[in-house]
């Protein structure tokens, strides 16, 4: 999580010229509030966040809009269907749910994912991205920022079939064909 923040710090760095036209929301569910790690982490991204909004935050805007609570589903869908663009980069992650609820739901997004992600190898239209390279993240955002509108629907529309075909029949099929 905190490589998003710090690859839009880079981002604000590398493209100055883009301060003021975009906000990333950044929506944390809380989880395993208890594990010291958890705790640690929480607050590195909550200073790095502050610190990277105290950075390049104007009077009339902020880059980062950090939200720390569980939001209701339809909450969620909503910000869905108004993003540009969605930043899933997992460190590493099975199947990746939350890249194809975005696709199914966003009538103009981007995807930017990371090749970590079980559901990557599948989504061949989406951005891929190293999530540990800050510089690929940062340059990722900005293609999909200046993508044309041809593009991203294309784009668009080819993953919607994708996640279509690999509906839950496709992947219990494929899941029972690797075990027996």
């Amino acid at each position: 999580m905190i490589n998003r923040v710090l690859a839009i710090e880079r981002m604000l760095k590398k493209f100055p010229e883009l301060a003021g036209k975009f906000v990333y929301v950044m929506n944390v569910t809380p989880s395993r509030t208890n594990v010291p790690e958890y705790i640690k982490m929480k607050k590195e991204i909550e200073m790095t966040v502050g610190r990277v909004n105290g950075e390049f935050s104007t009077m009339s805007w902020t880059p980062i809009i950090y939200m720390y609570r569980k939001i209701k589903d339809s909450t969620l869908l909503s910000y869905y269907k108004i993003a540009d663009v969605a930043l899933i980069t997992p460190l590493i992650d099975g199947l990746n749910l939350v890249s194809k609820e975005f696709i199914s739901v966003t009538r103009k997004g981007v995807l930017i994912i990371s090749k970590f992600a079980g559901s990557a190898c599948y989504l061949n239209d989406a951005l891929h991205v190293n999530p540990y390279n800050l510089d690929e993240i940062a340059d990722a955002i900005v293609t999909a920022i200046n993508m044309d509108e041809g593009e991203k629907y294309d784009r668009l529309q080819k993953l919607k079939m994708e996640v279509q075909k690999k509906d839950s029949t496709w992947w219990y099929k494929k899941i029972i064909s690797k075990v027996a």
